[in-house]
């Protein structure tokens, strides 16, 4: 943890894409409501918040864990680095756990900006994000893992996480009547975190509680295999 917490601070720009871009495109979508002065429930806020906590907490699995990962392992760097540390678990924890305690300070910042902006204060808004993240981080890398199963260029890892990123945006904004797509949505992590926010925030519904721990439990299960079954050498090495 503390090589990749150096490796972090020597890359400073990701976090204008995990900060700096959510808060400026808030501020373009929602300046009516930071200049009405109106009034919001804790339902409301949190509501608002979902694609934005989403999006950080896609881009920092997608870009700083997996991508990473991924990174290393085609440039031989990871087979190296396994020699060294003696424990591909602890390689891939590692940078697992240190984006989850960045993800939690991002999105708990950026709450709090978006709450000063709309003139309120509300701590239990600040706690729902850190239980939501705290939920959903798991899950999210362990259905994003299936990425590094796949065989491609690392140097198209950008673009494979920018069109994941876009279809998980793009399928929130589906909202399907039938309750079989509803279940199949919660693959999409965002709509699994708007799951579990809905969860939170309202009374106990055993027809969204199964659905999203079922969801849960199969993206974990997903994630703790692709680790034990990745190989540690690059992709042309295996050929």
């Amino acid at each position: 943890m503390k090589f990749d917490i150096a490796a972090t601070l020597d890359n400073k720009v990701v976090f204008i894409y995990t900060i700096i871009f959510p808060i400026g495109y808030f501020y373009f979508m929602e300046w009516k409501q930071i200049f009405g002065h109106n009034s919001y429930s804790n339902y409301d806020l949190i509501s608002m918040l979902i694609p934005f906590i989403g999006y950080v907490v896609l881009i920092n699995v997608l870009n700083n864990v997996i991508g990473v990962t991924y990174a290393r392992r085609e440039s031989g760097f990871l087979k190296m680095y396994s020699f060294i540390v003696q424990s591909k678990l602890m390689i891939i924890l590692s940078p697992l756990i240190l984006y989850y305690l960045i993800t939690l300070f991002e999105t708990i910042c950026f709450s709090i900006i978006v709450m000063l902006s709309l003139h309120l204060i509300d701590l239990e808004t600040i706690l729902l994000t850190f239980l939501i993240v705290s939920i959903i981080y798991l899950p999210t890398y362990g259905i994003l893992n299936i990425v590094l199963m796949m065989r491609f260029n690392h140097q198209l890892m950008s673009i494979v996480s920018g069109m994941t990123l876009l279809i998980a945006l793009f399928a929130y904004t589906f909202t399907p009547t039938n309750r079989i797509f509803q279940w199949l949505l919660l693959i999409d992590p965002i709509q699994l975190l708007g799951n579990v926010c809905t969860i939170l925030t309202s009374k106990v519904n055993l027809t969204m509680i199964v659905p999203a721990l079922v969801v849960i439990i199969i993206d974990c299960l997903i994630g703790l295999s692709v680790s034990k079954m990745m190989p540690i050498k690059s992709a042309s090495v295996r050929n």
